[in-house]
């Protein structure tokens, strides 16, 4: 990735961040009267003034010079290097802007290792601010270390910032069950220190659902949604909860009153014919592609599954339309080619099926 740095702009930039004052005490101007002149002309000549030293602020004239030739460099895509040298300017000066700045060019280069200290470096010198603590719960995230990250991600709300803890769980899916169970119970600690804060009992039933724990996972539900108001994410949440404890009756019966409150949701009503699906209720999920097709006629995905399931229930001649109409205009169209082949095959039409197949 490459950072656009404009060169002399960006250069003043940085020179204007890091020097504070870069300053020299000039002489004031001399006004001298014709006895003035005649009095320093007999007297001795004057020792020279000493040289004023430049002063760099808070830093050093080494330490301006590195920042700015890392911020060149990376105007002319050396951003490895660049990186490199403001990781060490963080470490060495400890200033916010430094560490802000070698943030960017470790968030560049993909540095996970370097993201990590730069946070820790700037939660322990602002540690009001909630921004490197968002940045090290993701850093966490993904490196797997996930007591850590929810450590960061509590102490981004404490400190008045905003996070999603659902990005856990869409992360600890392969946990082993206790290192799972751990992390519940620390959510459930922190549903009780932050009771509003919908997205941690969001991600508690989550990770409920996910240990197997599919009573306690409905019964937090119950809880979740006298925080918010029921969306179609949150009817297929319940409806996979009860569908994974062997309630599939329930499951389809949820998603059938989530379809009619949210009649227009495409991915509710795919979801709902998935479940259908699942557990081989066929004609009822036809009939619900049939109105996701209402929705937008042009919904090729919707019209291969209405084929496929054509197919299933033996209904030829409605399969052989459809999926000759999505050979016609190369949707999917090897695999309709195939399929086509197939149904003649299975209709004992060799000559049909032969052709198909060759088109495959």
């Amino acid at each position: 990735m490459s950072i656009k740095i404009t060169s002399f702009a960006l250069t003043l930039t940085c020179i204007a961040t890091l020097l504070g004052a870069c300053a020299t005490t000039q002489p004031p101007a001399a006004t001298e009267t014709a006895a003035e002149a005649e009095l320093v002309s007999t007297a001795e000549p004057a020792s020279p003034e000493p040289e004023v030293e430049t002063e760099y602020g808070n830093f050093t004239e080494e330490q301006l010079y590195q920042a700015i030739i890392s911020e060149l460099g990376a105007q002319r895509g050396v951003v490895d290097e660049a990186g490199d040298s403001y990781f060490d300017l963080a470490l060495e000066t400890r200033d916010l802007g430094i560490i802000r700045r070698a943030v960017q060019f470790a968030s560049a280069n993909n540095d996970m290792n370097a993201m990590l200290q730069l946070g820790l470096l700037w939660s322990e010198i602002d540690p009001t601010d909630s921004q490197p603590h968002l940045m090290l719960s993701f850093q966490f995230l993904e490196t797997g270390n996930y007591q850590q990250a929810l450590s960061h991600m509590a102490r981004v709300i404490e400190l008045g910032g905003e996070i999603d803890f659902s990005a856990l769980a869409a992360r600890t899916g392969q946990l082993d069950p206790r290192t799972r169970a751990v992390l519940i119970d620390n959510l459930r600690q922190l549903t009780r220190e932050f009771s509003d804060q919908q997205s941690i009992r969001l991600t508690l039933v989550q990770l409920l659902a996910q240990n197997g724990e599919y009573q306690e996972a409905l019964l937090e539900f119950q809880l979740l949604i006298q925080l918010v108001d029921l969306s179609p994410r949150l009817v297929m949440l319940k409806a996979q909860i009860l569908q994974s404890a062997g309630d599939a009756d329930q499951a389809i019966r949820v998603m059938r009153s989530g379809v009619r409150e949210f009649e227009d949701d495409k991915n509710l009503r795919l979801g709902y014919s998935q479940l259908l699906i699942q557990n081989e209720q066929y004609e009822a999920a036809q009939a619900q592609f049939a109105a996701l097709m209402e929705l937008d006629p042009q919904d090729w995905e919707t019209l291969f599954s209405m084929a496929l399931l054509d197919m299933e229930l033996e209904n030829y001649d409605r399969a052989i339309e459809r999926f000759t109409q999505l050979a016609r205009i190369d949707q999917r169209a090897d695999e309709a080619r195939y399929y086509l082949g197939y149904i003649h095959e299975q209709r004992e039409e060799f000559d049909a099926a032969i052709a198909a197949y060759r088109e495959v």
